[in-house]
Formats: structure tokens, C-alpha cells, sequence
């Protein structure tokens, strides 16, 4: 078991040190801080939400003695605390790194880097899908979807101030010995791993569900969403595979079917593929497995779908489609071939 307490210059370069394993105490190139520096994640896992308004400081050497380890003086690895249902959870800057800096391997080393970001992204254009194109290495070496999860965060970063000066702070930190960031203005809904002890839960991972910015982007990007989703299942999963039963009575039926015709279909391919499929399956019978849950108002798992087609690809195709504005636009093809319900 071990844990980062400190940065520190060794010539041109930066380490980690922290306490624990002698490879802690050594030193790690930060570039390894994906893999090491925390204790290893615990069997409790809880759900939260809460605006990193709420968050306030707290102590490592709280957060180390949960795990039996003893900080020396000297340190300088930033821990924040928040109350949610009656549990107090803490948090420190590493697990939260790891959380919005993703994938790791690639993201966190480049935080260390002044104006890394651009290094990272650069500006698009506007849209509904997105203001940022990712640079280098990202283009092409991950698929579709994990593209579009990496996208999203680095979009928010660099569309809005406040994400934008935490992504700046981490340097500047690092360059005064200090693991550290200044958080956003935004709300989140989150999942936490780690260790529960009393009313205190001591997170060792950190996964977002999504995060809502709680300001106004720059003005280049006025029509960016508010809501970032950086775990698309995770998302559906939230908005609840059983209990959400929620039937949409302004979606007219096709001779009682409310599967697509093939006229209607050549209206919503282009909006549904516009954005890359991003399924195995064919992206119609996706979009039938969505009217088919949304016009029975049965919950995502009792609903009939087409064959081949899960409950939880509906899900998270609908849950996608409905956030960049696909759907609505889905909605109002629909409307003009089959009018008011």
C-alpha cells in the first residue's frame, strides 16, 4: 500500500514521492501516476452528487491514517471533503485527477506541461456534437466511442474558464512541490470506490457520470451544452434500467406500429449516423429498440425489442441521442410523416 505526499524537482524533472512502497519513496515519474500513488480500491462503493462548491479542504494525513499509514511533515498533496446522504466523503487530488484526466496514460502527463490543453485539442467550430478536435496521437488510436468520451471532458476544459484554469492550475501546482487543483464551477453525479469507516468514506477511485458547469462558456462556444457525460453507460445506468417508465405519448404510431417505414428511415439515417454510429448493431433497428421503449412505456428492461438488440444498447443509444439533440431532431422527422398523435 502506498500514497503520493509530495512533488518534488529533480533536475529538469518531476517526481511523485510518497510514502509506502520504496518505489513510492524513490519516486515516480508522473507519468506513471495512473497506475501508482494511491492505495489499491476497496470493496465499498457508494453514489454521489454534489456541486464542487461544497467541497471543502481537508487533511491527507486524515486520509492516510485510514489506510494505516503515517505522513511525514513536508507534505503537499491536496484532499477536499463533502457531505452527501449523511456520509462524509474524502477525496484527494489524485483520485481526482484520475477521474477527469482520462485515459491516464496519456492525459495526466500532459497536465504537468505548460499550455498543455492545446497540445491536446483545438477549436472546431460549433455544433451540437462538440467545439474541440482532438490532436496527435488521439485521432486515430482509440475507437469511435472512447473518442467521444475523451472528447467530452476536454471539450468542457477548454470551452468554459473556470475547467480551463484547473487544467492551468495543475502545472502550476506541480511547479511549487504540490499535487494539487482549483476546482470548477460545476455539479457532478458520480460513482466512489474505497474505504467506509464510520461516516466517512475515503474514495480511493472516482468514475463521473457527468458533470453540469455551473457558468457560462466563452463566447466562441456560447451553444456548448451545460451537462458533460464522460461514462455514456454510466449515464444510463443512472437514469435507471428498471424503474424509468416513462412513455413519450407525443410520438405518433404508423398504422399502430411505431417501428420506422422505409421512407422515414431515409429522413433519420443521416441524423442518427451523423455523430458515427457508434453500435455494432444497424443503427435502424437501434432506433426501432428506442421507439419500441419509448412508445410502450415499459421500463428498458421489459420492453420487446428487435432481435439482437439489448436493453442496455437502447439505453445508451437514447440517452446519447437525447443529449446532443439527435433525438429531438429524430421527434420532428417523425411528426411531419405521422403528424399529432
Amino acid at each position: 500500500m502506498e500514497l503520493v505526499t509530495r512533488l518534488a524537482k529533480d533536475g529538469q524533472r518531476v517526481l511523485a514521492i510518497g510514502i509506502g512502497s520504496l518505489e513510492a519513496r524513490n519516486g515516480y515519474e508522473l507519468d506513471q501516476l495512473g497506475l501508482n500513488g494511491l492505495p489499491d480500491p476497496s470493496d465499498a462503493r457508494r453514489r454521489a452528487e454534489a456541486s464542487f462548491n461544497e467541497w471543502d479542504s481537508a487533511s491527507i494525513a486524515e486520509y492516510a491514517g485510514a489506510f494505516g499509514l503515517a505522513v511525514p511533515k513536508g507534505h503537499a498533496h491536496a484532499v477536499w471533503a463533502f457531505q452527501y446522504n449523511r456520509i462524509r466523503f474524502v477525496v484527494p487530488a489524485l483520485v481526482l485527477m484520475r477521474a477527469l484526466f482520462r485515459p491516464n496514460h496519456h492525459v495526466l502527463p500532459m497536465l504537468f506541461r505548460p499550455q498543455s490543453l492545446e497540445d491536446a485539442c483545438t477549436y472546431a467550430g460549433p455544433g451540437p456534437h462538440g467545439h474541440i478536435a482532438l490532436l496527435g496521437s488521439f485521432r486515430g488510436s482509440y475507437h469511435a466511442r472512447e473518442r467521444t468520451s475523451i472528447a467530452e471532458p476536454l471539450s468542457w476544459m477548454y470551452c468554459f474558464p473556470s475547467a480551463r484554469a484547473m487544467w492551468a492550475s495543475a502545472f502550476g501546482a506541480s511547479q511549487e512541490g504540490r499535487l494539487d487543483l482549483k476546482l470548477p464551477q460545476a455539479s457532478a453525479r458520480m460513482v466512489l470506490h474505497g474505504r467506509m469507516h464510520a461516516q466517512n468514506f475515503y474514495a480511493t477511485r472516482l468514475s463521473f457520470v457527468s458533470v453540469t458547469a455551473n457558468e457560462e462558456p466563452f463566447e466562441f462556444a456560447s451553444d456548448h451544452s451545460r451537462t458533460i457525460c464522460f461514462h455514456v453507460m454510466d449515464e444510463a445506468m443512472a437514469s435507471g434500467f428498471k424503474r424509468n417508465k416513462t412513455q413519450d405519448k407525443s410520438i405518433g404510431l404508423r398504422d399502430g406500429e411505431h417501428a420506422l417505414s422505409d421512407e422515414e428511415w431515409q429522413e433519420v439515417e443521416p441524423i442518427v449516423v451523423r455523430g458515427g454510429p457508434g453500435f455494432k448493431h444497424a443503427p435502424r433497428a437501434v432506433v426501432d429498440a428506442v421507439l419500441a421503449k419509448q412508445c410502450q412505456g415499459t421500463s428498458w428492461t421489459e420492453t420487446t425489442y428487435p432481435p439482437g438488440i439489448q436493453h442496455t444498447t437502447a439505453c445508451v443509444a437514447f440517452c446519447r441521442w437525447q443529449k446532443d439533440g439527435r433525438w429531438a431532431d429524430v421527434l420532428r422527422t417523425l411528426a411531419r410523416f405521422r403528424g399529432p398523435p
